[in-house]
This record gives structure tokens, C-alpha cells and sequence, in this order.
């Protein structure tokens, strides 16, 4: 039977603290991006052609290619999803199932059964979690930023003559199911080092950022 390495797993459990909230700042951001869109699309008063829309989407779509692609830095000094998945999928048998399951029990309803279940369901039927689905992961994690990618290094970071514009080669879908596999593979993650925290990472907002847009911002004089 495989013997979990506490010490690995603690620094896997770190980063993905860390990443993991940078994925969440990711998901507020497009949240309030598209209820930006949505306010709006439903006030005909200010719903026309305007430079500061057009300002605030090239804003918004070079801040998020930039997140997107941080999440699959592979330099070795970076603190990135994908360089977390690597880690797994290179020491897999550091990560047990036995260690998985016993942190159930410091849950007041849940017991170490209901762990390897869990273990079984994510992770796969190993005595430590099984690589082919990290592989996989990280697979996905490529085959939906590649695009993403491709447009930072062509239109962002400098611009190439007749190549890659947004819109034409790829759009906010590809942006978002980004965004979406980004989170899933965060939540799957956090599960394995944690235990927790499978609902989702968007954050919860305990204000009301909409309030700016309740009151005029100028008033009009001629």
C-alpha cells in the first residue's frame, strides 16, 4: 500500500490555496463583465454604440487572457494550475487514498467511507490517485487555453501583421469554457488537498459592487 508524503501534500495544499484564489478573482471578474453587459443590453437610454463600452470589453478581454494564461505557466517558478497538476501527476503515489479518506474524519457527519467513496469517485480506483486522470487534466487544461494562448502572444504581448484577432478567430466562448474548465479542475483539485469546497469558486459577494451604477455620474450641462 502506498504511503502518503505529508510534507508534499502540504506544499501541494498551499499552492493550491493560492491558485485557487486567483481563480476565484477570475470568475468575479467575469461575473461582473457580463452583468456589466447585461445592465446595459436592458436600458435602452444607454444602450448604443459607445467608445467607453468598446474600453471597458479590450479591458476586460486582455485582463482575462492574461489570467487564463498564468494558469498554464509552466516556468518552474510559477505558481500556476498547471505546474500544480505536474506535480501531482509526477509524484502521484505521494497522494493516497488512505490519507484522502482519514481527513473525513475530522468532519463531525462524515466518516472515512464516505472518503474513499468520494476517492473512487474523483480520483480513481488506485491506492493513490490515479495519473491517467491527472494526464487527462492537464490535456484539457491545454486543448482549451491553446487559443487563448495563441491570441496573447499574437495581439497582447506584441502584434503580429494579419493574425488572430478576437471575434474572427476565436470568441467569448472560447474564453469562457476556459474559464469554466479552469474552474473545474480547481474544485477537483481543491477536493483532493482539502477535502472541500466542491460547490464552486465564485466568491461571494458580501457588498454590492452595483451600487456606483445606481446614481447618475454626471450630470449633463450645455
Amino acid at each position: 500500500m502506498a504511503t502518503a508524503d505529508l510534507k508534499f501534500i502540504e506544499s501541494l495544499q498551499q499552492d493550491v490555496e493560492e491558485t485557487t484564489g486567483d481563480v476565484s478573482d477570475l470568475m468575479w471578474d467575469r461575473k461582473m463583465y457580463t452583468e456589466f453587459v447585461e445592465m446595459v443590453n436592458s436600458n435602452p437610454k444607454i444602450n448604443k454604440p459607445n467608445a467607453f463600452y468598446d474600453f471597458v470589453k479590450t479591458g476586460y478581454v486582455s485582463h482575462v487572457v492574461l489570467s487564463i494564461c498564468k494558469q498554464t505557466d509552466k516556468d518552474d517558478k510559477a505558481l500556476s494550475l498547471m505546474n500544480l497538476l505536474s506535480r501531482i501527476f509526477n509524484n502521484a503515489e505521494k497522494v493516497t487514498k488512505e490519507w484522502f479518506a482519514s481527513q473525513y474524519n475530522k468532519s463531525a457527519v462524515l466518516t472515512e467511507e464516505t472518503g474513499r467513496a468520494h476517492f473512487k469517485e474523483y480520483f480513481g480506483e488506485l491506492d493513490f490517485i490515479d495519473p491517467a486522470i491527472v494526464h487527462a487534466d492537464i490535456g484539457k487544461l491545454i486543448f482549451y487555453t491553446k487559443e487563448i494562448k495563441k491570441y496573447r502572444d499574437k495581439r497582447i504581448a506584441h502584434v503580429d501583421k494579419g493574425v488572430v484577432t478576437f471575434d474572427k478567430d476565436f470568441s467569448f466562448t472560447t474564453l469562457d469554457k476556459a474559464i469554466e474548465i479552469i474552474e473545474e479542475l480547481g474544485k477537483r483539485y481543491y477536493l483532493l488537498l482539502h477535502q472541500a469546497g466542491y460547490g464552486g469558486l465564485l466568491p461571494v459577494d458580501h457588498t454590492d459592487y452595483r451600487e456606483v451604477f445606481y446614481e447618475p455620474w454626471l450630470t449633463k450641462t450645455n
